[in-house]
């Protein structure tokens, strides 16, 4: 889950200029975030035995992701769902156990 992670978050940064910008709306961010970057994290993860310490580096980093196309930091004190709803992205464990 390591190597997927990272394979992640170096797509996450190609993608950075697009991800980050104010010209896209919130919805395309998150489309392009599911197809691009998500699909890189996940990958063969149906497969795969997953455990609950690679769950929750998952989640951790996909919030991560997410935090940084909203413009939000902790501080902000934002709930993480309403976050995904505005990306219109489902959680990242959900779409694992979907693809199972």
């Amino acid at each position: 889950m390591i190597t997927r992670t990272r394979s992640g978050w170096n797509k996450f940064r190609d993608l950075l200029p697009v991800l980050t910008s104010k010209d896209f709306s919130l919805h395309s961010k998150g489309r392009v975030s599911q197809a691009c970057v998500r699909s890189v994290i996940l990958y063969g993860s149906e497969t795969r035995a997953v455990k609950e310490t690679d769950l929750f580096r998952l989640k951790c980093n996909d919030m991560r992701m997410i935090r940084w196309m909203c413009n939000v930091t902790f501080k902000d004190a934002k709930p993480s769902s309403e976050m995904r709803e505005r990306l219109n992205l489902d959680s990242i464990i959900n779409s694992i156990r979907r693809g199972r």
